[in-house]
């Protein structure tokens, strides 16, 4: 569901959970949302969760399908959601209905990279710049000194595994410039630092 503020988490035969901002920390709005959305024909029940944000939504997809459901249900979200555009909000209601029909599972609307990206944006506010490429390896540097300290039989890497690690390193920060670098044409690529 593309619809700001409203996740769909997943969707299976009969149920359906969502992710919606407005019903975390708010329990007059999540019994709103479970009276609103639980008197629509075709939903056997609603769990809405202020703690999460969670929305648990049963339903018979054989009565919600009817019209009269469908348009009860698109009104209800639209008196729960103002700031949404009805026409917009109808639409992804009918894509959903779509899909669970189908059985198909709805696509996710927001990417794992997308995800991870809002998680390093979070981390970055939270500790004044410092984002997650520098904290992750800060940490894995950290455990791997203290467990060097802490073991009692001293063991270091073999000849190999230096190899290893410095063919990798080499690799990854390498290849992150040549991809930033555009094409260049062949009598600019002349004039270019190291070229003939």
């Amino acid at each position: 569901m593309a619809v700001k503020g409203i996740t769909i988490v997943h969707a299976i035969p009969g149920r359906l959970r969502l992710k919606v901002d407005k019903v975390k920390g708010d329990p007059a709005f999540a019994q709103k949302v479970q009276d609103t959305v639980g008197q629509v024909t075709g939903i056997e029940g609603v769990e809405a969760k202020p703690l999460t944000g969670s929305v648990l939504i049963y339903y018979d997809l054989a009565k919600l399908l009817a019209t009269g459901a469908f348009t009860a249900l698109t009104d209800g979200f639209a008196a729960l959601f103002p700031e949404i555009e009805k026409d917009a909000f109808e639409m992804e209601v009918e894509a959903l209905m779509r899909h669970l029909a189908t059985g198909a599972a709805p696509q996710p609307t927001i990417s794992p990279m997308d995800s991870l990206a809002a998680l390093n944006a979070q981390v970055a506010e939270l500790t004044g710049g410092l984002d997650l490429k520098l904290l992750a390896p800060l940490a894995l540097l950290f455990l791997g000194v203290r467990s060097l300290w802490t073991s009692k039989q001293k063991t270091f890497p073999a000849w190999y595994d230096y190899l290893w690690f410095g063919f990798s390193t080499f690799v990854m920060l390498n290849l992150r410039n040549t991809e930033a670098k555009p094409d260049l044409k062949p009598e600019e690529a002349k004039h270019q630092p190291g070229s003939k």
